[in-house]
């Protein structure tokens, strides 16, 4: 072979990887700048009332207060992957709203209609301190990795609402965000969202006897109700429903009653 043909050869191999290597790069481009940011970190800020939630094996930890001021700061842990407990494997996510003493929910996809119809659904935010205006309820999109607020109003004549907890049925999507208050003008008993439609389904304004604030509640998939226990008063220190008593709210019904009473360090059943 002549040295003109090596010469060509040459040519067409370096050309060869050149076009390779361009390929390549342009399609870690497109990757990089359509894949939501994702930065490893090392341990999220100190801070208390936090907003959090469970979703696919993931916990989600957003907001909160630092020693200084309430931040949006987004963390999330994923349960499914092994990691030492000396230091676990958070990562942060997307910067939400400026809150803490607020509550915070997965929607599954199927129920998030109200907020874009994400394939991968949703993460609804609610309330908090401050009260930011306009920004009551806020979506985090996990297909995009974006914070969105929705336009849907405050629940009754509400001037805000902090120190609540939220859980979601999830046959219907339903949210029940029970308890919280807000100064000495808002005291929050029941509130049901609609994500399919981003609405307000109901709100039922707490008295001086029912109000609470930290309370804890799940949902009962067996019961299909949500069942609370705890807190303490949110506004007033008065007589009324029992916080040491494990409630239950009966969404077919509209009707709360007292599962178990807690007398002494003994259980009595009044179902």
């Amino acid at each position: 072979m002549n040295s003109r043909s090596l010469s060509q050869n040459r040519g067409k191999t370096s050309s060869s990887l050149n076009s390779f290597l361009a390929t390549i790069l342009l399609s870690l481009t497109i990757f990089l700048l359509t894949t939501p940011a994702t930065v490893i970190a090392q341990a999220p800020a100190a801070r208390r009332r936090v907003a959090f939630t469970q979703y696919n094996n993931v916990l989600y930890i957003q907001g909160g207060f630092t020693p200084q001021q309430a931040i949006g700061q987004f963390n999330s842990l994923d349960l499914k992957t092994a990691w030492k407990t000396s230091s676990p494997a958070w990562s942060n996510l997307a910067v939400g709203p400026v809150a803490s003493h607020h509550a915070m929910v997965a929607v599954k996809p199927e129920h998030g209609a109200g907020f874009g119809g994400a394939a991968q659904g949703y993460l609804l935010s609610i309330g908090g301190n401050p009260a930011t205006p306009g920004a009551f309820w806020t979506a985090y999109d996990f297909q995009a990795g974006s914070w969105r607020t929705l336009p849907t109003p405050l629940p009754g004549n509400y001037t805000g609402l902090e120190g609540h907890t939220a859980v979601a049925d999830p046959d219907t999507g339903l949210v029940y965000i029970v308890g919280g208050f807000f100064g000495n003008t808002t005291e929050n008993l029941l509130t049901v969202f609609d994500p399919k439609t981003a609405t307000v389904v109901s709100s039922q304004a707490a008295t001086d006897a029912s109000n609470r604030t930290d309370v804890a509640a799940v949902w009962s998939s067996k019961r299909k109700t949500v069942l609370t226990f705890g807190g303490s008063r949110a506004v007033t220190a008065v007589s009324g429903f029992d916080l040491t008593n494990l409630n239950e709210y009966d969404p077919s019904s509209r009707i709360w009653k007292t599962m178990v009473q807690f007398t002494h360090g003994t259980e009595n059943l009044n179902v």
